[in-house]
């Protein structure tokens, strides 16, 4: 033993030492490699995109593979490869065409002026970011700012190989995703080379089916292609055979029938706000038309749609509007820290049993409830995505007119 401890001593004798290389900041990485995604002019990358839910000792997973091209900085291509979700966003500058197979049928219109208008067209509450998460970073001139959004406790955790390349592996926590996890690529090209998203503590609530239920998705990207020319023929598109045009497809595919608590009398209802004053729905009807909306601080699409509910809801103030957020059974503290921390400035009511929502019918949430001067319910919107805006605002006219709200209840894309 001691002849072995005596050649281990010599051999190391000859072996230079160096300092460990120190550890950057999770942030710092994050900026890097976001900023070099916002540098290129031009990029491909092909991505595999996997959704598995588990509960009760059943396992459901879903695989979308993508192809992204961008060129900026008005073009962009995004195209399935395989899988059953999402379909096809073309730009080229002039007109950006949007088709989904499921319904061989898509549409065209005129392009906007930039990527980032499309980015948020495109994020993650449209269509297509539904179905591939990144979509609107890779679009937007901003990356950075849209991905660490929310963003918290960031740090890394280490270094590994991933697939034989040398990557950082960062980890944060945020209120509308979970724990959100990227891998970047080592040295002067830090690419972006996975990102995984934890949404399990996000199930954690007694009133769904399995509480312990856990929920995960990740985004492979593998072969980058940053810098270089693109082919202009990429960002063409060429309908397939047996495919029809159709006025907005997307629209189309997610109208859903009216919602059945149209055209019924509102439940009455009492709640406490979030200073724990008592709020009685009857006390305002007859006199002001009510906007409802359900929503909760970890649902991404309540998250972009509240800003702008209460911004209309305040513009329509003088004519009698009245704006009450619901939130679904959370914390009071958690809500007042997501208050003050986006300077929101509304009127928060604390659904703390969901009682509430459940007499109005609410299965997913956003749910935005109009309702009328005469007690009824106009309009129901569900989700947010392209369109939410001038929906609300036309039914909300329609409501103070004193018109009922035509056709289908708005329905956008659910969390």
């Amino acid at each position: 033993m001691k002849r072995i401890a005596i050649m281990a001593a010599g051999l190391l004798a000859g072996v230079p030492v160096f300092s460990a290389e120190p550890m950057p900041s999770g942030d710092a990485l994050l900026r890097k490699a976001f900023g070099f995604l916002a540098q290129q002019t031009n990029f491909r990358v092909k991505a595999v995109q996997t959704m598995s839910v588990e509960g009760e000792g059943m396992l459901t997973r879903w695989e979308t593979r993508y192809e992204i091209a961008v060129s900026r900085p008005d073009r962009v291509a995004c195209r399935v490869t395989r899988g059953i979700m999402g379909g096809t966003l073309v730009s080229d500058g002039s007109n950006v065409t949007l088709y989904l197979p499921a319904m061989k049928a898509y549409s065209v219109k005129p392009a906007p002026s930039s990527l980032d208008e499309l980015a948020a067209e495109a994020g993650s509450e449209g269509p297509m970011g539904a179905a591939f998460a990144l979509l609107e970073v890779f679009l937007s001139s901003k990356p950075y700012e849209v991905f660490s959004e929310g963003l918290e406790s960031v740090q890394v955790v280490g270094s590994e190989r991933l697939d034989g390349t040398d990557v950082y592996k960062v980890t944060g926590v945020a209120e509308s995703q979970g724990r959100v996890t990227v891998w970047i690529q080592k040295g002067d090209r830090p690419l972006i080379r996975k990102v995984h998203y934890d949404l399990s503590e996000l199930l954690k609530d007694e009133s769904l089916p399995v509480p312990q239920a856990r929920m995960e998705m990740s985004v492979e990207l593998s072969g980058w292609k940053a810098g270089g020319k693109i082919d202009p023929a990429v960002f063409r598109f060429s309908p397939p055979e047996g495919s029809r045009p159709m006025e907005d497809v997307f629209a189309e595919a997610s109208e859903p029938e009216t919602h059945p608590m149209v055209g019924k009398a509102a439940p009455e209802f009492q709640l406490s706000s979030l200073d724990g004053k008592p709020v009685k729905l009857s006390d305002y009807l007859g006199t002001n038309v009510v906007v409802l909306d359900f929503w909760a601080t970890w649902c991404a699409p309540c998250r972009r749609g509240l800003p702008m509910e209460s911004r209309i809801a305040a513009e329509k103030a003088s004519s009698g509007v009245v704006f009450f957020a619901v939130n679904q059974g959370e914390d009071a503290e958690r809500v007042r820290r997501f208050m003050e921390k986006n300077r929101l400035q509304f009127t928060v009511l604390m659904d703390r049993d969901q009682k509430v929502a459940e007499e109005y019918g609410v299965k997913g949430i956003p749910q935005t409830v109009i309702i009328g001067r005469d007690g009824k319910i106009s309009a129901v919107h569900v989700g947010y995505g392209p369109g939410s805006e001038e929906k609300l605002r036309r039914d909300i006219e329609r409501a103070i007119a004193g018109t009922a709200a035509a056709g289908p209840a708005g329905q956008e894309t659910a969390p």
